[in-house]
């Protein structure tokens, strides 16, 4: 007889916020910091509690997303079926099952014993699924990338044998829609059918790389799009080498003729293949991995995957070479990890209610990404804010969020929030002195009324021979034109980095 399981919440040993049977429990939204460093480039990531739970990622704001936002009440109904999604097809001997791990299925829950958690931090989401019945545990972690030069979110599954049996398992793991790289809000929300004529993926059976060749804009001239997104799948062997997946992009490949995405009607099929050729244009593309495996004890088999954007094929070409070593994945889980708790330590606390401290860490953290977070800038020690951005989270779907996707990255943000949340910077961050008082009291108008929106901090040059003096020090003379020119106008310092790094 299939029984609903009821919700249970708990702080773990390991400080971590669990929910126990998550898909059961009251729907919320939240999110994954957008923090990669001063010297790594941010993505956003939101996820919900139902399904493998994020629902939306992508780079600056809504007009760059690789999963498209949806607002918390479609997220809920949505992310089951287009987000992240792991099919299995399972040999235990002559008997073939097939699953589908993290869904509130009514079929699976009548036929299967499962138990599912969700596992939350500041720096990272878990989720856990445990099938007694066919003796699998699945476990999901994903977090986004640090210190790099392109934004990702580094998602890691592990699958473990505990049926006492060697199993035979057939995976396709990842996403079932990746938009490609530059498609705006506007089009996948009122003209999603006609942009798929832009659509393409390059390159499938190497690096794919998701995007438009040219903007699809109804002006006499033509704007090509150099950038794109990417989906990368990957595991290592025994001998510590990388292992690339079969990668698919076109849907019909798993899911056949069921265009809801409710179950894999060609994976399901004993005679599945994936073709040679799969068609890489004039349709919205999926990010799957394919790959078989076979558990025969309770050594967990790991894969992992990036999804992110890079600025041209030939810099995603690159970063793909950095990955080949699984310390330097294992480690960058471990750099995000001490990179956000290193944030969060000005306010660390130690009393007797260890639930309390905790949320002191999470508060404050909130607060220095709505209000911003100071650091000091050159030998005029000039105060200058990083990782702020406005509400634009799912429940608050009206506000058009913007995280730059440059180092020392800042977004835009309302002048009411960042006030109140920079109102005790002077307590943490004693070095900001009367910065914000002169900020705020600058940016109030002769009437009395201030800005709704404040922006990321832009740099103007004065003095252009100063300039040359100090360029002639660092820099060749062929490139120093072109980077003269670019300090001419108004940049931001993310921007300028970025520039730099271009030459």
């Amino acid at each position: 007889m299939f029984s609903k399981k009821n919700p249970i919440y708990y702080i773990d040993k390991d400080d971590k916020f669990v929910i126990e049977n998550y898909n059961n429990s009251t729907t919320f939204s939240s999110f994954l910091p957008a923090v990669s460093g001063l010297y790594g480039k941010p993505i956003w990531v939101f996820y919900v509690n139902r399904g493998q739970c994020v629902a939306t990622i992508g780079i600056n704001d809504k007009d760059h997303s690789i999963m498209e936002f949806e607002p918390a009440n479609k997220a809920y109904r949505q992310t089951s079926l287009h987000g992240f999604r792991t099919f299995l097809k399972i040999k235990n001997g002559k008997k073939t099952s097939f699953y589908e791990p993290f869904q509130n299925n009514f079929y699976f829950n009548k036929i299967y014993d499962i138990s599912q958690k969700m596992c939350i931090t500041s720096y990272d989401l878990c989720l856990e699924e445990t099938n007694d019945t066919l003796g699998i545990k699945i476990e999901v972690m994903f977090c986004t990338l640090p210190g790099e030069t392109l934004p990702s979110l580094i998602r890691q599954v592990s699958m473990t044998n505990i049926s006492g049996n060697p199993l035979e398992i057939e995976i396709i793991d990842g996403l079932p829609i990746l938009i490609p790289y530059y498609l705006t809000n506007n089009n996948l929300k009122n003209e999603s059918n006609l942009r798929q004529a832009w659509m393409r993926v390059e390159n499938y059976k190497t690096i794919p790389f998701y995007k438009i060749k040219v903007l699809p804009h109804d002006v006499p001239e033509t704007l090509p799009v150099e950038g794109g997104n990417f989906y990368l799948n990957f595991s290592f062997g025994e001998d510590k080498k990388i292992g690339f997946s079969k990668i698919i992009i076109e849907p019909q490949v798993v899911f056949g003729n069921i265009t809801d995405f409710t179950y894999p009607e060609n994976f399901f099929k004993e005679s599945f293949c994936i073709p040679e050729d799969q068609v890489g244009m004039g349709t919205t593309p999926c990010g799957f991995g394919y790959k078989k495996i076979i558990l025969k004890d309770s050594k967990p088999d790991v894969t992992y995957s990036l999804i992110g954007n890079s600025d041209n094929y030939e810099k995603l070409v690159k970063f793909k070479d950095k990955i080949s070593n699984e310390k330097y994945i294992i480690g960058k889980i471990d750099e995000n990890k001490r990179l956000i708790e290193s944030l969060k330590s000005s306010i660390f606390c130690f009393s007797s209610h260890r639930e309390f401290d905790l949320y002191c860490g999470q508060t404050f953290m909130d607060n220095f990404l709505r209000g911003g977070y100071p650091i000091e800038l050159g030998e005029c020690k000039h105060v200058f804010y990083v990782y702020s951005r406005k509400h634009g989270d799912l429940e608050r779907e009206y506000n058009f969020f913007q995280v730059d996707a440059t180092y020392f990255s800042q977004g835009n943000s309302n002048f009411r929030d960042v006030c109140q949340n920079r109102r005790n910077d002077i307590s943490f961050f004693p070095f900001t002195d009367d910065t914000n008082i002169k900020t705020f009291f600058n940016l109030i108008q002769l009437d009395g009324f201030n800005p709704l929106v404040i922006k990321g901090t832009i740099f103007k040059v004065k003095d252009t021979k100063a300039v040359k003096i100090i360029l002639s020090k660092y820099f060749p003379k062929n490139l120093i034109c072109d980077l003269f020119n670019f300090l001419t106008v108004e940049f931001t310092l993310g921007s300028l980095l970025c520039f730099i790094e271009s030459m």
